[in-house]
């Protein structure tokens, strides 16, 4: 939809993209965590916190290298947008870890890595902007504040992840005096959206991913055949609620405290 080859329409036909990663790189997508896209777990319910994830896909490229040796030697490149900047660094100090541990057979060139709009923590990202919403946000900030005291740094706080939540709310009650039912966009907040998209409708194209990537409803089960996704009893959505709730008590630490060590060394590290 954004980076590779091809772009969907609505007659479920594709558009080449001129934009695409590949035109100047070798480019492999993954779908991860565990039940993320058109990947699933054979057993259990996926992963429960980050560095499992991460550990997933050291073994993942440690096969592919098997499979595919040509490819052993090149440069590696992490890149991800969003919930990438929790991910990216995790998978980074993974691959790195593995590479130094005496009598290991797993090398990987890591040169760098990239992610936009990266979600770090949710202390950081969510409770500056309760501070200045509803009273019921402000006192979820006071309690983010305690937690992020009490327990240091990690991914996760409920009463931080909460503030978001109410902050959408608040606006949703905001706007509906207008006459129409709008929202905050979570992305832009000087921007208002049709409830309940809030910004998550976009790029513009999503409906014609779905229709694509969907093998029901009469749509393309020659697509889901085609690329070997018949797996996955369920059908493609581009947020997974199981994967978000399988990884709600991840204690992890925050991303930056794992990516600072990378950035020392020969990795490159963007944010943008």
């Amino acid at each position: 939809m954004e980076n590779g080859p091809y772009r969907p329409r609505a007659d479920h036909q594709l558009d080449i993209n001129p934009y695409s990663w590949h035109t100047y790189a070798n480019v492999l997508f993954i779908d991860q965590p565990a039940g993320t896209g058109f990947s699933y777990a054979e057993r259990g319910s996926g992963v429960h916190d980050i560095p499992t994830a991460a550990k997933a896909i050291r073994i993942f490229l440690g096969k592919f290298f098997k499979v595919f040796p040509e490819y052993e030697q090149s440069e590696v490149y992490l890149a991800g947008e969003s919930y990438a900047g929790v991910y990216i660094p995790y998978i980074a100090r993974e691959l790195v870890d593995a590479s130094e541990r005496p009598g290991t057979d797993f090398r990987v060139n890591l040169a760098g890595l990239a992610f936009g709009n990266g979600w770090v923590d949710g202390y950081m990202h969510v409770g500056a902007r309760g501070k200045d919403m509803s009273i019921a946000a402000r006192n979820l900030t006071r309690e983010c504040d305690l937690d992020y005291k009490r327990y240091g740094e990690r991914i996760k706080f409920e009463s931080c992840d909460k503030i978001f939540d109410v902050i959408l709310n608040a606006s949703i009650q905001m706007y509906v005096a207008a006459g129409n039912k709008t929202c905050l966009n979570i992305y832009d907040k000087r921007l208002r959206d049709p409830y309940p998209e809030c910004g998550m409708a976009w790029p513009p194209i999503l409906p014609h991913v779905y229709s694509y990537l969907k093998a029901g409803a009469g749509l393309r089960k020659d697509v889901v055949k085609a690329i070997h996704a018949e797996g996955k009893p369920t059908q493609w959505t581009e947020c997974d609620n199981n994967v978000m709730t399988s990884l709600n008590d991840d204690r992890s630490k925050s991303s930056h405290l794992v990516r600072a060590p990378l950035a020392r060394g020969d990795v490159q590290a963007a944010q943008y």
